[in-house]
């Protein structure tokens, strides 16, 4: 009876998302950068230049190194993220 109640209050994580993504450097390369935190918004076509992992569930959106894409930011939004680091003078090296 007990137990019943309670699993009913949980609440569980959304599936992970896929997210299409490039790989525009390595990120050793996108996270050893000079970096600066923008809006989310302004953010497409530039680098990303950390781990973008809202939780739950933990699970990487965006790695250092990829570009931010319209998809991307669309997700990002959609889970609360505001700010994004990108790299600052790094360009597409792939």
């Amino acid at each position: 009876e007990g137990v019943m109640e309670r699993t009913a209050l949980l609440r569980l994580p959304k599936p992970p998302v896929m997210i299409k993504t490039t790989s525009a450097s390595s990120p050793s390369a996108a996270y050893g950068r000079m970096k600066q935190k923008i809006n989310v918004e302004e953010a497409e076509g530039k680098i990303c230049a950390g781990v973008i992992a809202p939780c739950p569930p933990g699970i990487p959106l965006l790695m250092p190194g990829e570009t931010v894409t319209r998809e991307a930011i669309d997700v990002l939004l959609a889970h609360g993220i505001k700010k994004i680091e990108i790299t600052v003078g790094l360009r597409n090296i792939f």
